[in-house]
């Protein structure tokens, strides 16, 4: 029998590496925080996230949110059926789909392999096929952040761009498009890919890598069908917009002139930039990718930072919280099995 070379040791999931990589996250999230709310001035920071209004704007961006994630949560089910695994339930779908919210800290959301883990335990589903899905997520998630981008890049072309900070945002957004482009195409296209990684494979110490990328590629050829691709690119885009809406409704509560493509382009920019540097979470890299557009834009220190934090608060730290609301009912069952298999033994 061929061996799920993704396989997790021991049937583990929450391990003890995991947790000291969440603890490390959390860690370098506080310090960061702090060290800007010293920056700008704790009661300035204070003052700005208090006084956000709760009724006509706390609970709208929270939903706006919900709704975001329940997006990519039908993404994930119909890229689940087009893998002809149907025998998946959909409620049991979308619970395993926000559990792993829970390791989204990890670096380029790599904690996700929780959905395999269990769906292994559930459905005697190979890992390697569920990574293939992943691998498509995170693919379709970047390109998705990149178009949106391109719809807000000629408004930021056409704000001031004599500095060096505007240069760079300009060449990350241009290097960064390329980059996926020839990824996406180079995937897509099997008559490519497969010669480029038999010819890389020749050298020995790249050959089992070159395997693995090859497996996981075949495991997500059945989503590479056009009618897929443009239902999970429908879905990406009009999911990650609504966070860049959130993004907008959050400047708007808090009274910062700025607009919507400004919102979008600050957001999109700091997402690319997040998952480019592999950052836990994007912890640092997102933030500070989402501040220098709007620093282009005249926009205070003071006032981006207290939107940016909140921005994050409402998408990272409370997906990982709704992701381990999930995840908890899950793990009992996982552990129980687990058990009775040891027990057997």
């Amino acid at each position: 029998m061929k061996k799920d070379w993704l396989a997790l040791k021991d049937n583990s999931i929450i391990t003890p590496g995991r947790i000291r990589s969440a603890i490390y996250t959390i860690l370098f999230a506080l310090i960061i925080y702090l060290s800007i709310t010293i920056y700008i001035g704790a009661d300035k920071m204070w003052l700005a996230i208090r006084s956000f209004p709760v009724i006509t704007h706390l609970i709208p961006l929270i939903l706006i949110v919900f709704i975001g994630w329940f997006l990519r949560a039908i993404r994930w089910n119909i890229f689940l059926h087009t893998a002809q695994e149907n025998k998946v339930p959909a409620l049991k779908s979308y619970w395993i789909f926000f559990a792993s919210f829970s390791l989204t800290i990890t670096p380029g959301k790599a904690g996700e392999i929780v959905k395999a883990a269990f769906l292994k335990d559930k459905y005697s589903i190979p890992v390697t096929k569920t990574a293939g899905i992943l691998m498509i997520e995170r693919i379709m998630d970047l390109l998705s952040i990149i178009v949106l981008a391109a719809f807000s890049f000629p408004f930021f072309l056409s704000m001031s761009i004599n500095s060096n900070d505007s240069y760079n945002i300009i060449l990350s957004f241009i290097i960064s498009s390329i980059i996926v482009a020839g990824f996406v195409l180079f995937i897509f296209f099997e008559g490519i890919y497969t010669p480029v990684l038999n010819y890389i494979g020749k050298i020995p110490f790249l050959s089992k890598l070159c395997l693995k990328i090859l497996e996981l590629l075949k495991t997500g050829k059945d989503l590479l069908n056009l009618k897929t691709i443009l239902k999970g690119m429908v879905l990406s885009i009009t999911s990650w917009g609504l966070e860049a809406v959130a993004f907008y409704w959050i400047m708007n509560g808090m009274k910062i002139n700025g607009s919507l493509e400004l919102a979008n382009f600050a957001y999109s920019i700091g997402q690319i930039i997040g998952a480019v540097t592999l950052t836990p979470g994007g912890v640092g890299t997102v933030e500070t990718g989402m501040f220098v557009p709007l620093k282009i834009a005249g926009i205070k220190p003071a006032d981006a930072a207290p939107a940016i934090l909140l921005l994050r608060i409402v998408t990272l730290w409370l997906a990982s919280f709704t992701g381990f609301c999930f995840i908890i009912p899950l793990m009992k069952g996982f552990s129980a099995k687990n058990e009775q298999e040891n027990t057997a033994n």
